[in-house]
């Protein structure tokens, strides 16, 4: 009896072992989200500009990003879009509208504070992503969306974010 008592033992101890190996071996990243060791190329996210964004197109005069410029971004609980999103808005979620002027060509990183969707439309055509990530570990970016943009005017529509702001940073990637 004790032999098979202690064979018994054994092998629950042998079928536990490889997830407790396994936890072991994946730590995860415990930390409260600090801004203050930012990678240089994301930097501009500490210091915020509040902006109100649209709830419409004929408001986005007001509703200005500058790449390298951080934003807090005001948004509505009821937006009309220039372009429906490509992921359908939960009801009960914020939104809004934020004009980009681009100068010059290149790829540009977009982060956001939370994660809301983003779609990035140029007239009513929505621009393809080309690359996206989490933010630097342990920082309130939450994730970012590569695009390859011309110059031109772009409008960034921002859906299904659960809280009423959401902080915004547009960076040109080298």
């Amino acid at each position: 009896m004790r032999l098979i008592l202690s064979t018994a033992m054994f092998g629950a101890l042998f079928l536990a072992a490889p997830g407790f190996a396994q936890e072991q071996t994946t730590p995860a990243i415990e930390c409260e989200a600090s801004d203050a060791a930012l990678p240089a190329d994301w930097s501009a996210w500490k210091d915020q500009t509040a902006v109100v964004a649209a709830s419409d197109e004929a408001g986005l005069a007001g509703a200005g990003l500058t790449v390298g410029r951080g934003a807090r971004a005001k948004l509505s609980s009821k937006v009309t879009w220039v372009a429906p999103p490509e992921k359908s808005p939960a009801p009960a979620g914020s939104g809004g509208l934020l004009a980009l002027n681009i100068d010059q060509a290149g790829r540009y990183a977009i982060a956001l504070g939370a994660g809301a969707w983003l779609d990035v439309v140029s007239g009513t055509a929505e621009q393809k992503t080309v690359g996206h990530g989490h933010g630097p570990d342990c920082s309130s970016i939450r994730k970012y969306v590569e695009y390859d943009l011309k110059p031109d005017r772009y409008v960034l529509q921002v859906s299904g974010n659960a809280a009423s702001e959401i902080g915004v940073l547009v960076i040109r990637r080298p």
